[in-house]
C-alpha cells in the first residue's frame, strides 16, 4: 500500500499533467506508473525527477539504453526495491533479456553484493 496519495490524472496540477503526457508517451502506455503518480503530490519534483531520468538514461556514446538498464537493475536489486527491479526487468525483457538472461544478471549482482560486504566486514575493501 502506498504511503503517499497516487494523484490521479485527473485531479493532478497542470505541471503535472504535462509531464504525465511526456511518460506516457516515452512508455507507450495510456495510464502513469505509480512511481510517477506518487511524485506528482510535488510537480517540481515529478518534472526534475522526469528530466534528470531523461537526460542519464538516454544512450551516450559509451553506454546504450540496454547497459544502463543492466546498472538500473543491479542498483534496484541491491537497493531491495521491488516495484524498481520490477519494472527494470520489464525493460531488459522488451529488449530482448530472456529468463536465463536476468539470473544471470542478478547471480552476478547477488555474488558481488556478498564479496563486498565480506571485504568490508574483513577490513580489505
Amino acid at each position: 500500500m502506498p504511503r503517499v496519495k497516487l494523484v490521479s490524472e485527473a485531479e493532478a496540477d497542470p505541471k503535472a499533467k504535462a509531464v504525465f503526457e511526456k511518460i506516457k508517451e516515452a512508455y507507450g502506455t495510456k495510464g502513469v506508473p505509480a512511481l510517477y503518480r506518487a511524485m506528482a503530490n510535488h510537480p517540481d519534483y515529478l518534472e526534475s525527477t522526469w528530466d534528470r531520468m531523461q537526460a542519464v538514461m538516454a544512450p551516450s556514446e559509451k553506454l546504450d539504453s540496454r547497459t544502463k538498464e543492466i546498472i538500473a537493475l543491479a542498483v534496484s536489486a541491491v537497493a531491495g526495491c521491488q516495484y524498481c527491479t520490477t519494472a527494470h526487468t520489464r525493460a531488459l525483457k522488451g529488449m530482448g533479456f530472456q529468463d536465463r538472461d536476468i539470473v544471470e544478471l542478478l547471480g552476478v549482482v547477488s555474488l558481488w553484493s556478498d564479496i563486498t560486504r565480506f571485504a568490508t566486514s574483513a577490513g580489505v575493501g
